[in-house]
């Protein structure tokens, strides 16, 4: 008994994968993989200064563009940045933070999925903040990494950035 599949069998499996592989490739690249923000929100709780933070974007026409701001963010405090206030940062941009560790590491807080920055959400609103936590030594476990920023609360530095028209956590 022969087992090989038929050349009809092959064709109609080949047609199959191509017409799925097709219905992929139409969806649209922000389908459950972009996250929705207006604000950006860093956290130090690490053993070291943030000595600057860099806002990044990739535009929706694909250009580069980034912002730095003087931090010297000590221990315990937090950045937290307006998008909308800012006003540079078109919509539909994905957005990001880099921090810079005095005398140590540059930590980029990109991650997997993008957080898309999206004109007209509701001002002074938790749900589209974006946290993220650093900790750690200067050389060590000082990676940015996403948080709830339900755990807990430094108080925002008022100097860098627009922090004070953040949502109150």
């Amino acid at each position: 008994m022969n087992s090989a599949p038929s050349a009809a069998k092959m064709a109609a499996r080949t047609l199959l994968l191509v017409g799925a592989a097709t219905f992929a490739a139409t969806l649209p690249a922000t389908a459950d993989t972009d996250h929705p923000v207006r604000y950006l929100h860093l956290q130090n709780d690490g053993s070291y200064v943030i000595s600057d933070i860099e806002l990044k974007w990739i535009t929706p026409d694909g250009d580069r563009k980034s912002n730095t701001f003087t931090s010297d963010l000590e221990n315990a405090r937090g950045f937290c940045l307006d998008l909308e206030k800012f006003g540079d940062v078109p919509d539909g941009s994905e957005v990001w933070l880099k921090a810079y560790i005095a005398a140590g590491d540059n930590e980029s807080c990109r991650k997997d999925n993008p957080r898309i920055y999206t004109a007209g959400l509701p001002s002074k609103s938790q749900t589209y903040t974006q946290f993220y936590k650093m900790g750690g030594q200067t050389l060590t476990n000082n990676m940015c990494k996403l948080s709830s920023g339900t755990e807990g609360k430094a108080e925002l530095s008022d100097n860098i950035g627009n922090s004070t028209e953040c949502p109150s956590y």
